[in-house]
């Protein structure tokens, strides 16, 4: 992957197979159509949440079971501490 920023302090990846001239084409559609990003989650506050809501579709004769606790080694306990910073601080919930 290969890091391009597409307007001031806006960064996507894209991959770095592309042929210099497709990765041209493809930074300059990106760029033309910026605007129909939506860069962080405080830009999606007008997405009607009706919309995107998720939705578990469960039989109600269904026996639960419960789920096994999983260990985590450090690095993936520290990826997922600043994953769950990063949603906080733009008020995710």
């Amino acid at each position: 992957m290969k890091e391009v920023e597409i307007v001031e302090a806006k960064k996507v990846n894209i991959g770095t197979t592309f042929t210099p001239q497709l990765e041209d084409n493809l930074v300059e559609v990106l760029k033309r159509n910026s605007n129909a990003f939506e860069w962080s989650l405080r830009d999606m506050s007008r997405v009607d949440p009706d919309f995107v809501c998720h939705k578990l579709d469960l039989n109600p004769w269904t026996k639960l079971v419960i789920q096994r606790r999983r260990k985590f080694g450090e690095e993936k306990i520290k990826a997922i501490v600043e994953e769950t910073n990063k949603l906080i601080s733009v008020d995710h919930t």
